[in-house]
């Protein structure tokens, strides 16, 4: 694959952000790509346009605007789009925005620089417009001084610093990666992902007393995190693996319109309908490729959950789940090639979910054959967790990966 790598705007970058191009680059040719690299400056879509990569890969520190001329380029692209980076960089407007949505927060105010009136307890943390790194306040005089810096009309944000235990959540596509036991914290992150559109990488921080309490958001972190890295080490996972999702996660806003279309049903065992799925199949597996008679055995056993997902009225993609009496096991799942990386995958999955906590099933599993990348970053995505390794689970003897996610049900 071919990916854009974006140099800094400035050309006086400081260490750290030269140390993180030539480590991410590093780490995109180990990866078998051919990394290009192209500054961010008034030539950006032109040289996008000239070299067409297939994805971009940048830092979303570097604007607003760098999103919204990707967009225009047609290439998919790593991190948040324009509308998740202005809301999540934009304290004074997203806290409002998040408390009248119900996610828990703790007291805030919104001040300006002529105004500083509030009637909070100090210390307090203060965020400017366009940064997620606030400054701690100790008094009133450190206040005052912090507020002349604003401009006449700039809004800040005052909150008030919340005392518990503090966790660290990361999310990808709207959804918990490496997420905790704590079925309620991960909830708050899906609600507030979608609340700004989320699409990218997010990173979350919560206070957790009795209950979690949301106290910053991070649109734009770094993919080598040091938490980050430290929570993927935790499954079994090193920076190569999380580089692998942010390209498999690649996408671009106008995308986002495209699950609108994504209707699911029931799948029909009738052989016109299978022999669609088995075009599917043999376009996903180089092996273990489901043919007619294997869809018919599994669908004996999955008839309840087997479905499909159509995008103007063509199969994109399929979902077989057995009902069990204590989970759920995901058979097969598979999406044709044209309709990848438009969320169908998802779509089909949270289908199933929400029918199984119908039934009352707090648990799905599934085995992945352990040298299918994809496949488990897919799975990883959905919130999903290595259990153990099956051996010789395969035809040919290869090895699976047993995986679990909670969901929740009664």
């Amino acid at each position: 694959m071919k990916i854009c790598l974006l140099e800094p705007r400035d050309s006086r970058a400081n260490s750290g952000d030269v140390k993180w191009q030539v480590q991410i680059r590093r780490l995109l040719e180990q990866l078998g790509h051919q990394v290009v690299e192209t500054s961010c400056n008034a030539m950006l879509y032109a040289e996008l346009r000239r070299q067409h990569p297939d994805v971009v890969f940048y830092d979303t520190g570097e604007g607003h605007l760098i999103p919204a001329i990707i967009e225009m380029a047609e290439v998919r692209y790593t991190g948040s789009g324009a509308l998740t980076l202005s809301l999540g960089t934009r304290y004074a407007r997203l806290f409002p925005l998040l408390l009248s949505a119900g996610i828990p927060l703790p007291p805030f105010r919104i001040v300006e620089q002529t105004d500083g009136r509030h009637d909070l307890r100090y210390p307090l943390v203060l965020y400017r417009d366009r940064g997620c790194t606030g400054s701690v306040v100790a008094d009133g005089k450190a206040l005052s001084d912090l507020l002349h810096l604003a401009g006449p009309d700039e809004k800040l944000l005052l909150v008030e610093q919340v005392k518990g235990r503090k966790v660290a959540l990361f999310a990808l596509g709207q959804e918990p990666l490496f997420p905790p036991r704590e079925s309620e914290v991960c909830s708050l992150v899906k609600r507030t992902c979608q609340l700004i559109e989320a699409r990218g990488l997010v990173r979350f921080e919560f206070v957790w007393a009795d209950t979690p309490t949301l106290v910053n958001i991070d649109v734009a972190p770094s993919p080598l995190d040091t938490e980050l890295l430290r929570q993927a080490c935790s499954v079994g996972w090193h920076e190569h693996e999380l580089l692998r999702m942010l390209l498999e996660h690649a996408g671009r806003d106008s995308d986002a319109s495209v699950q609108d279309e994504i209707t699911i049903r029931p799948l029909s065992p009738a052989d016109s309908e299978l022999t669609e799925l088995v075009k599917i199949e043999n376009a996903s597996f180089a092996t273990d490729a489901y043919q007619i008679e294997d869809f018919r055995q599994v669908y004996l056993k999955c008839s309840e959950l087997a479905i499909v997902a159509e995008i103007k009225g063509q199969i994109a993609g399929y979902m077989m789940t057995r009902r069990l009496p204590d989970r759920g096991n995901i058979f097969s799942v598979a999406v044709a090639p044209a309709y990848r990386r438009r969320d169908v995958g998802g779509a089909l999955f949270r289908y199933t979910v929400n029918r199984l906590n119908e039934w009352g099933i707090a648990r799905v599993e599934l085995e992945v054959r352990k040298t299918n990348e994809t496949g488990t970053l897919f799975w990883t995505r959905m919130g999903f967790l290595p259990v153990s390794i099956i051996p010789n689970f395969y035809d040919d003897g290869s090895e699976a990966l047993l995986m679990r996610k909670f969901i929740g049900g009664r």
